[in-house]
């Protein structure tokens, strides 16, 4: 062999080498993650569904730690939507939008609703929830409700998907009508499978329970650096990173802190909750006792809190003196008063909580 091939021969080796080593070396590419969650306290959360917000409300509404607005909003409120996330870049901006229910207008609100327009609009008539007679099913007055346990789903999740989270405008999709039991909200046993035959209660209950799990688990493989959140169902919190609690205490106290614990204990990483307190549609604003009971009642928890107008108009930037007060993180789990049972107490680095959950002071 000539000195000239073996040095060919012997540059090839050192040059496998070297890119052997660059191979080593090379970091691998991290792993899409979900947005930081604040580590103090108090955690201030707003559930604002107006189709709009105006320059004065995005300054409003970027006091608080994690908002949900409407998906309008990206398309009618564009700048003021930007303009929040440069007030509070830290902020958790969620696009709310329904798993199951259509607007009945869909035709006609193209202009003032351009993703409900599209949505509905692209929604064939065997896709709805029907009874075993043909009839489409509705719960909330104007809408009509859309059949989870069928294409719709994987529709829902493109849509979210293509046309709101690939905006690059939010953290993560909320879902509202997390529903457990759509016999009730139907109003009667649906035909989810459509063959013109009444089913069993159970069974529609559990095909319905089976089909918003996978529309919450497909979502969240879709986009895997975004929030899953959803409304009122915590039987569902192990398919979302988050659950808002509606109109606390409007299934009592201990109820509440019970879902509250679940979705802690259940729920994908960060399980996050979000107490929604509120003045039951009265715009009490003023209910001072109803806030604070609400908003101690989540600082014991770590959850997010919301005080708003109620479930006819979440739309509310109402801010207290309270929400102001910082109180760092928690250094102790809450605990009941020495020979009071209903005087709860939780410790801060800045502050001391104390939550009465009797019926009298």
């Amino acid at each position: 062999m000539t000195l000239k091939n073996t040095m060919r021969r012997s540059w090839k080796y050192i040059g496998l080498l070297a890119i052997s080593y660059w191979l080593l070396v090379i970091p691998a590419k991290p792993a899409l993650a979900l947005p930081d969650i604040k580590p103090t306290f108090p955690r201030l959360a707003n559930y604002f569904l107006h189709w709009t917000i105006s320059a004065q409300e995005a300054q409003e509404l970027s006091k608080f730690d994690l908002v949900i607005l409407d998906a309008e909003v990206q398309q009618r409120s564009r700048a003021e939507l930007e303009m929040l996330r440069r007030l509070n870049p830290d902020n958790i901006l969620l696009a709310y939008i329904s798993a199951s229910e259509v607007r009945r207008d869909v035709a006609d609100i193209a202009s003032i609703a351009p993703l409900r327009h599209a949505l509905g609009a692209s929604i064939p008539e065997n896709w709805y929830l029907k009874d075993a007679s043909g009839a489409r099913r509705s719960f909330w007055p104007g809408t009509w409700i859309v059949n989870v346990t069928g294409p719709w789903v994987d529709h829902l999740v493109a849509f979210v998907n293509t046309k709101i989270l690939a905006t690059g405008l939010w953290d993560g999709v909320f879902y509202d009508n997390a529903w457990d039991d759509i016999v009730h909200f139907a109003r009667g046993v649906p035909d989810v499978n459509h063959d013109g035959v009444p089913e069993d209660a159970a069974a529609a209950r559990r095909a319905w329970q089976n089909g918003l799990r996978d529309l919450y688990r497909k979502t969240a493989q879709y986009a895997p650096d975004k929030f899953v959140f959803e409304n009122d169902g915590p039987m569902y919190a192990p398919e979302v990173h988050g659950v808002l609690l509606e109109s606390f205490p409007r299934k009592g106290f201990s109820r509440h802190i019970e879902e509250l614990k679940r979705v802690r204990r259940e729920g994908k990483s960060p399980a996050v909750v979000i107490v929604n307190g509120n003045t039951f549609n009265t715009g009490k604003r003023d209910d001072y006792k109803a806030m604070r009971f609400g908003f101690g009642s989540t600082l014991l928890h770590d959850a997010f809190y919301s005080f708003d107008f109620g479930d006819q108009d979440h739309g509310q930037t109402w801010f207290y003196d309270e929400y102001g007060v910082f109180l760092g993180e928690p250094v102790a789990k809450p605990r009941t008063r020495s020979g009071v049972a209903t005087i709860w107490q939780r410790d801060f680095e800045q502050g001391i909580v104390f939550v009465n959950t009797a019926d009298t002071p």
